[in-house]
């Protein structure tokens, strides 16, 4: 076992929100010391026994959120609900998971950043200020390099393709991502694999995108 349980007792500020323990370090791992008092976590199938994974400051995790491998939470980071982390992945000041949302490979969430319903971050993607993640935005997904900095970067079609559903358009560096059904690219890669479907439902995508980030 690398860390132990400690029973908050009814004077910390903690009691009674949903967190019944702070994690303490058994032995040395990462940058962890033997000794060291990690965050907070509503019992011992939160944080992974293996691993480096930790739970730093006053970040806490309730209800059955799950944290393994090397990832990591800071500051006042929340996860609740089914939230997982994975990999690499790390949180930072007070961003928030909920529900079934999950955190894998080298993904990063700073500031008040939130994700939502059954939503998913992997590759090298970031969320920084108020921005949040829903099934409702980008189908859930952020992917790939994407740096989601705030709402003004997230466009949204409604009735679009041939089955009338949602395409989101995310703005970053210049470049404009699209998200729709199990297509997830740049909009460029989307109006090029339109072209040779011959499916001209996105023949006038990129005018309509240029006038959304005007």
């Amino acid at each position: 076992m690398k860390y132990e349980l400690i029973e908050l007792e009814e004077n910390h500020e903690f009691y009674g929100t949903g967190v019944n323990y702070q994690i303490k370090a058994l032995k040395d791992f990462g940058n962890v010391k033997k000794g060291d008092l990690g965050g907070y976590v509503n019992n011992e199938h939160n944080l992974s026994q293996i691993g480096n994974c930790w739970i730093y400051d006053n970040a806490t995790m309730f209800d059955n959120a799950r944290m393994r491998d090397y990832a990591r939470m800071f500051d006042d980071a929340i996860m609740r609900g089914n939230s997982t982390m994975y990999d690499n992945s790390t949180m930072y000041d007070d961003a928030a998971m909920f529900d079934n949302t999950r955190m894998l490979d080298n993904t990063i969430m700073l500031d008040n950043a939130r994700m939502l319903d059954n939503a998913r971050m992997y590759g090298n993607a970031r969320m920084y200020g108020n921005s949040v993640l829903s099934i409702e935005l980008l189908n859930g997904y952020l992917f790939g390099d994407i740096e989601l900095h705030c709402q003004e970067d997230i466009k949204t079609i409604s009735h679009i393709g041939r089955d009338n559903s949602i395409l989101t358009l995310v703005r970053y560096k210049e470049v404009i991502y699209a998200s729709r059904g199990c297509f997830q690219g740049t909009l460029d890669e989307l109006i090029e694999k339109a072209t040779k479907e011959d499916n001209k439902h996105y023949l006038h995508i990129k005018e309509i995108s240029n006038l959304l980030f005007k």
